[in-house]
């Protein structure tokens, strides 16, 4: 004597469109949710510079989000400055030369120098703060983001 069980499955391939009409919901807006995040962290690393003359401040931008290969898409968030990244690792001790001339001079300095020895610099960080300090906002854009970018893919 056998025992025999059947099950028949109706549905699976409504199922299956409609987890792929919510996939490409949010892949459709997953740049403008990202965007969001780019701006969260712009504002707060502009908050975060140590500021003197204000143009790195002035040079931290989120750039529009773009797709990468293999899925997915990426913010960028720049301090657009060749000094930015001294700033935020800061430096170790290091000599000054003359790039174009025989010496170096500075208003207030009593003579021509052809070295500088500097001490280095202190970080002073601003940009990871910034994304470290808002990991709750971030996630939160990009969970509001899918949400309602699954809300769209339902009504579909």
């Amino acid at each position: 004597m056998s025992v025999e069980f059947s099950m028949t499955v109706e549905g699976l391939k409504e199922c299956s469109q409609a987890l792929q009409n919510l996939y490409d919901a949010v892949e459709r807006d997953e740049v403008k949710f990202l965007k969001g995040v780019g701006l969260i962290i712009e504002r707060d690393a502009k908050k975060k510079v140590p500021v003197d003359t204000g143009q790195l401040r002035n040079a931290i931008r989120a750039a529009n989000p773009e797709r990468i290969l293999g899925g997915g898409a990426q913010v960028k968030v720049v301090a657009n400055k060749s000094y930015a990244q001294y700033v935020e690792t800061g430096t170790e001790p290091h000599e000054i030369r003359p790039k174009h001339k025989k010496a170096l001079f500075w208003p207030g300095a009593e003579h021509p120098v052809k070295v500088v020895h500097h001490p280095g610099t202190k970080p002073k960080p601003f940009m990871y703060p910034a994304l470290e300090s808002n990991f709750k906002n971030i996630t939160r854009e990009v969970a509001k983001g899918v949400d309602e970018a699954v809300k769209k893919g339902i009504k579909k």
